[in-house]
């Protein structure tokens, strides 16, 4: 006759569970926290913040991905004296899934940006790219704005910001 050993639980180990997931959510918890931004804040943290579209001449699928990558700036909405020729270069530093690979980006965009040396990082992951679709302006990924507004509102509104700061 085969006799099983079961671990035999004690008090002090079912008092660690509750322990470790409390532990557990609230990294989680923070982590989710510390990618949330809202307008003011993405704006008081970037140096610079431009309306415009990638480059032409970068459009190549041959371009590494790590590559600097150059964004034509139509519009300079904060930071103005940091760009030169309208030709902001990007550094396109993506250290995780949260940062995405800016020489996948096509079409227009508003980006929100820090110097790093002689190049420009996003300011805050992938919420930093608010795409431009038409006259529209998708920021549902910035906290408390709409899924979509009008982009001519938008550059207004960040102008307006910008200017506060």
């Amino acid at each position: 006759m085969t006799v099983w050993n079961k671990p035999v639980m004690t008090q002090i180990d079912i008092l660690k569970w509750p322990v470790l997931l409390c532990s557990l959510f609230a990294s989680i918890l923070a982590y989710a926290k510390a990618t949330i931004v809202t307008l003011p804040e993405l704006i008081e943290e970037s140096q610079v913040v431009v309306y415009g579209h990638m480059d032409v001449a970068q459009g190549s699928s041959s371009i590494p991905s790590a590559a600097r990558l150059q964004f034509k700036a139509v519009q300079v909405l904060k930071g103005g004296p940091s760009i030169r020729d309208e030709v902001v270069p990007l550094c396109n530093r993506h250290p995780n899934t949260e940062w995405p690979d800016l020489s996948q980006l096509t079409g227009d965009a508003v980006l929100f940006l820090l110097q790093s040396g002689d190049c420009f990082n996003l300011s805050h992951n992938y919420r930093s790219v608010v795409r431009v679709h038409g006259d529209r302006a998708i920021t549902g990924e910035v906290k408390g704005q709409p899924e979509e507004q009008a982009l001519d509102r938008f550059l207004e509104r960040v102008r307006q910001l910008a200017a506060k700061k």
